[in-house]
Order: structure tokens, then C-alpha cells, then sequence
């Protein structure tokens, strides 16, 4: 894995994501926002980019690029990159992981199953893989922006 995606919002079937290119781009805190939807596909928004949350009014984030106009700063709407085939287009290096069986459950520590699953089509950021890629370490953000982590089979995800 070469970019680090950190999901960092979620309303309704939308997922916007803070995706790092490199660790020196982690350690420089450079980042583009990406917006992935089962709808209407990915997204993404390059630059000084700030996210508004509106999910207090059940409204969707608000993408915002940063623009310095004599000594100013402004925020404008950002547009999303139009080029989804260049190389540096965050859409073309980051991966979905998204749930591809009716159901995928969680299994605790000692690998028994539990109660909590997710659904076909769910997305998901994969955290860790285990030796011989059974287990999946995910981390799934639910439409009231809560998290929920835990291992699930890796056969139960579509990379």
C-alpha cells in the first residue's frame, strides 16, 4: 500500500476521504480529498481543500478550495479534477474496499463470530491484512459517523 486513505465523513452513501500520496506528504500534512459514492463514483479535489460538515442539517459536506487573492484568503466551491486518467489523480491511486457477499460479520479476538456484520456494498478501510490474507483488520464509518472496527473474513471483500 502506497497512499494512506482516512475516512472522515460519511453522509448517507457518501464517503469523503483525506488520502496522503507518500509519507513525506503525511509528515507535510499535503492531502486531497476524494468523495466516493456507489452513485456517482469518485471524486476528487486537489490543493488547499477544506471540508465543511453540514451533517448536523442532514446536508451533505461542503468542499471548499482555498484561494489567496492580495494577501486574502478566500474559500471558493472546489471543482473535482476532470482528468480521472492522470497518474496523480488521487481517484486512480486509491482502492475501494467494499463488502461483496450479502453479509459479512465481525469475529472477536479469539475468531468467533459475533452479531455485528456489514452489508453487500458496504465500504470499508482496510487496515491490516493477516499472514495468508484470511483475516481483515477494517475500520467502517455508519451513517451516524460512528465507527466500528473489527476483523472479518478478507474472502468477504471485493479489493
Amino acid at each position: 500500500v502506497k497512499t494512506l486513505p482516512i475516512l472522515i465523513s460519511r453522509v448517507n452513501d457518501v464517503y469523503l476521504y483525506q488520502l496522503y500520496k507518500s509519507k513525506t506528504d503525511l509528515l507535510n500534512d499535503k492531502y486531497s480529498i476524494m468523495s466516493l459514492s456507489n452513485k456517482s463514483g469518485c471524486q476528487s479535489y486537489e490543493g488547499v481543500i477544506w471540508t465543511v460538515d453540514n451533517t448536523l442539517n442532514k446536508g451533505p459536506t461542503t468542499v471548499l478550495k482555498e484561494i489567496i487573492k492580495n494577501g486574502f484568503v478566500f474559500l471558493e466551491d472546489a471543482i473535482a479534477n476532470s482528468d480521472e486518467s492522470s497518474e496523480s489523480d488521487s481517484c486512480q491511486l486509491f482502492r475501494m474496499v467494499s463488502v461483496k457477499t450479502e453479509k459479512s460479520f465481525f469475529y472477536n479476538d479469539k475468531n468467533k463470530i459475533t452479531k455485528s456484520y456489514l452489508v453487500n456494498g458496504d465500504l470499508v478501510t482496510l487496515l491490516n491484512m493477516s499472514q495468508g490474507d484470511k483475516w481483515c483488520g477494517i475500520s467502517y464509518l455508519n451513517q451516524a459517523n460512528k465507527k466500528i472496527g473489527g476483523n472479518v473474513l478478507c474472502t468477504t471483500l471485493k479489493f
